[in-house]
C-alpha cells in the first residue's frame, strides 16, 4: 500500500509541476487572460469611436448646413458672389529683423 501511495504522490508532484510550468500551465493562462483583457478594452474603446463615428455620418446625411460648414472650413470653399478674403499673420521676430535690414541698407 505504501508504494501505491508513493507512485501516487510521485505521479500528483510531476502533474502539479508540469501545471505550473509548461505550456498550456498557469502561467500560460494568466499571460492569456491578460492578453485578452487588452484586447477587449481595445474593442470597447473602438466601439465607441464606431458610435461616435456612425453618429457624424447621419449628422452629414441629414444637416446641409453642417457640410457648408465643413466645406467652408477644411476646404476653402465659397458661394457664388462671395469674396474669399485670407489673412496672414507675420511673426514679430522676422517683421522685426526685415526692418533691422531696411534700415541698414539706407
Amino acid at each position: 500500500m505504501k508504494t501505491v501511495f508513493s507512485i501516487l504522490a510521485i505521479v500528483i508532484f510531476i502533474l502539479v509541476i508540469r501545471l505550473l510550468s509548461s505550456d498550456g500551465g498557469i502561467g500560460e493562462y494568466q499571460q492569456l487572460s491578460t492578453k485578452l483583457e487588452m484586447i477587449e478594452s481595445e474593442n470597447d474603446q473602438l466601439r465607441e469611436s464606431n458610435l461616435t463615428l456612425k453618429k457624424e455620418v447621419q449628422e452629414l446625411q441629414s444637416n446641409t448646413k453642417i457640410i457648408e460648414t465643413i466645406a467652408r472650413q477644411k476646404l476653402g470653399m465659397i458661394k457664388k458672389g462671395e469674396v474669399f478674403i485670407k489673412v496672414i499673420e507675420v511673426p514679430i521676430a522676422k517683421t522685426k529683423e526685415k526692418i533691422e535690414i531696411t534700415e541698414l541698407a539706407q
